[in-house]
């Protein structure tokens, strides 16, 4: 889901953010975002720097709950040459063949 288009976040001035999603055309589900601070940190960010944007959502049902996957982008942010790397970015794993980021 695209926010705006499928789900919405609130921030609250006492800093929780609130969210609505669009289950079904007229049918939504509401509650308040949980989590740790450096992640409310960054959306906090993202709603207020031309920046940064709060993108696509995904809502996940993980250890016995439902969870909501936010995902925020930073559209200028500056990456270390890979000389310099030390670290794995992300793994692809498909059934043809494996592949390494780094």
């Amino acid at each position: 889901m695209n926010h705006g288009e499928g789900y919405r976040l609130f921030p609250e001035d006492d800093e929780t953010v609130r969210f609505r999603i669009t289950a079904t055309r007229g049918t939504h589900v509401k509650g308040e975002l949980r989590g740790n601070p450096d992640h409310f940190d960054r959306l906090q960010i993202a709603f207020n720097d031309e920046e940064w944007r709060v993108g696509t959502v995904e809502v996940v049902h993980k250890h016995g709950e439902w969870r909501l996957h936010v995902t925020v982008t930073h559209e200028t942010h500056h990456v270390a040459s890979k000389n310099d790397a030390d670290t794995i970015v992300g793994v692809d794993v498909n059934e043809g063949c494996i592949a390494l980021l780094q």
